[in-house]
């Protein structure tokens, strides 16, 4: 419950700073497991858990690809700053 609301509040307050972005893509990890948060104006999706430990390489694809893709390819706002 406290992973769900951190992630929610997070959502919610990059919503109301940018109403015109379409999805927050928010990532947890915990209890060795790794979970994809979508969040867009009508709610939130959280996938189903993904061990890290039987599946590493899942968590390695997921940092690079937010890490090292462009920006702009998967939607993020260029006005924000990681």
């Amino acid at each position: 419950i406290p992973l769900f609301k951190g992630a929610t509040t997070k959502g919610y307050l990059m919503m109301r700073e940018q109403p015109w972005r379409r999805f927050v893509i928010l990532f947890s990890i915990a209890s060795n497991n790794l979970r994809a948060h979508y969040m867009d104006r009508s709610g939130l999706i959280i996938t189903r858990p993904i061990s890290i430990i039987k599946n590493p390489t899942r968590l390695v694809d997921m940092l690079n690809t937010m890490s090292l893709a462009n920006s702009k390819a998967h939607g993020m706002d260029p006005t924000m700053h990681m």
